[in-house]
């Protein structure tokens, strides 16, 4: 038990408490969109984010993920390793392992895919790559000598009782814009998925429709095969 306390206390000290973190994900939320968007405009030439909220400019992953920079940062510091490579390692492997629960939980939870690495060298799924794997790695190390020390210094002077105030009124709002975020996702996953059943049944009609009894489907025509596309397409999206 006092090992325990030791801990919190330990981590208290090291800024790690609820309001702190809370700042830093909303912040790397933020951050995250802006960052994306730049990126996709100067290599791609459009502008392109992952918002994962119905309200706000907020994309969790950065947010958790800047969470989790600076908690495994000062863990690593705490227990006294302090080299360049193992804060490099150590923080590289979490980023990727929660990369890949994000992709997977996203893939075959909401039938989405946010990102493909499919062509990157070394890569799994398409969710996880080492070129990816490396950069996580890069920029936890700037994370840490770089922006850990501002972030202490910007934490100290947000003790007061109204950012106290602020940060239970967005906790608030936050666990409100998730829930109906969640709820918007699981409808939007139930959708896609009666629409792919719906227009499965719609082609069985249709191929029983048009379709001869006497005649075999090898022997079917391709203007008769464009025909029956045509046809369940109009009639799936109402045009």
């Amino acid at each position: 038990m006092e090992d325990r306390h030791e801990g919190l206390a330990e981590m208290k000290k090291e800024g790690v408490t609820y309001c702190n973190m809370f700042w830093l994900f909303m912040f790397g939320n933020v951050l995250g969109v802006l960052l994306e968007g730049t990126w996709c405009r100067l290599i791609f030439g459009h502008w392109e984010t992952h918002v994962a909220t119905i309200w706000g400019p907020f994309s969790l992953i950065y947010g958790v993920g800047a969470v989790m920079f600076y908690i495994s940062g000062e863990k690593i510091r705490s227990t006294g390793y302090k080299g360049v490579v193992t804060r490099f390692c150590s923080i590289a492997i979490v980023a990727t392992v929660f990369e890949l629960a994000c992709g997977l939980l996203l893939e075959y939870g909401m039938g989405m895919k946010a990102w493909d690495y499919s062509k990157s060298f070394m890569n799994y799924k398409g969710l996880i790559c080492l070129k990816m794997t490396l950069l996580w790695g890069l920029a936890g190390v700037i994370f840490a000598y770089m922006v850990v020390p501002k972030l202490k210094k910007v934490f100290a002077r947000m003790q007061g009782k109204g950012w106290k105030a602020a940060c239970a009124a967005l906790s608030i709002f936050m666990i409100i814009n998730l829930s109906f975020t969640l709820v918007c996702m699981v409808r939007w996953k139930d959708r896609h998925l009666y629409s792919a059943v719906a227009f499965a049944q719609q082609l069985k009609c249709v191929f029983a429709h048009f379709m001869h009894p006497f005649c075999s489907f090898s022997l079917y025509s391709v203007s008769k095969t464009k025909r029956i596309i045509i046809y369940c397409i109009k009639n799936e999206y109402n045009i």
